[in-house]
């Protein structure tokens, strides 16, 4: 562990050394019998455990910074420091880095396990990373754009639709005729829980002939 451990981290580490020396003095005191109230020793105790509940409940309010174990559901655990939303932040950071240019061009969801040894809190949480946006075709930069012909729909609001929990969105590329797809309902299959996932298909045929109609006409305005 790198120990991070500040002001209010130092208070709960300092609380319980001083709740386990109470407690001794207490089983030590021979004089103190019944409940911990009844003795001078036992009330220092309670006292001194008190005030351990209250550094946890600074430390785990705070967004002071420690240190947090990470882990997948495979095993691998690793050490971040941190407030929880940086831990949190930095999880996504890495995912967002390891994109390829093989990989499936699809929002991909992990699973991970969070865990901080000095407060004892723990959980599962769920971390999406939205693929790279694919080159466009001959050095462009993608014109999104949601034609009724080719995306379907209603006319008013083409390529939309409803995705069960969400709305699911599709545009067309009017360059290189690659579609996106933003689906504000898609699902964890393993949990069912909901988040928003990006994805983009290759060009097929009608939107290669669509991006065509479109080069055609742009041609024609400007011979016109």
């Amino acid at each position: 562990m790198s120990d991070i451990h500040g002001p209010r981290a130092l208070r709960l580490l300092a609380a319980r050394d001083a709740a386990k020396i109470a407690d001794a003095a207490w089983y030590a005191d021979d004089s103190a019998q019944g409940d911990a109230a009844d003795s001078t020793t036992g009330r220092a105790s309670l006292a001194a455990d008190a005030e351990v509940d209250v550094a946890l409940a600074a430390l785990i309010a705070s967004d002071e910074e420690r240190d947090w174990c990470c882990g997948d559901d495979y095993g691998s655990w690793t050490e971040r420091g941190g407030s929880v939303d940086s831990v949190l932040g930095a999880l996504e950071a890495a995912h967002d880095s390891e994109w390829d240019d093989d990989a499936r061009q699809r929002t991909r969801v992990t699973w991970y396990r969070i865990r901080c040894e000095l407060t004892g809190e723990e959980g599962r949480c769920m971390v999406t990373a939205d693929p790279p946006e694919p080159k466009c075709a001959r050095g462009h930069e993608h014109d999104w754009q949601e034609p009724y012909s080719v995306l379907g729909g209603l006319k008013e609001n083409p390529g939309v639709w409803s995705s069960g929990a969400g709305i699911s969105s599709r545009s067309v590329c009017a360059c290189c005729g690659a579609y996106r797809v933003f689906d504000s309902g898609a699902q964890d299959p393993g949990t069912g829980c909901c988040y928003t996932s990006t994805t983009y298909e290759d060009a097929d045929d009608e939107s290669i002939a669509w991006v065509a109609t479109c080069a055609a006409e742009a041609a024609a305005a400007e011979a016109s």
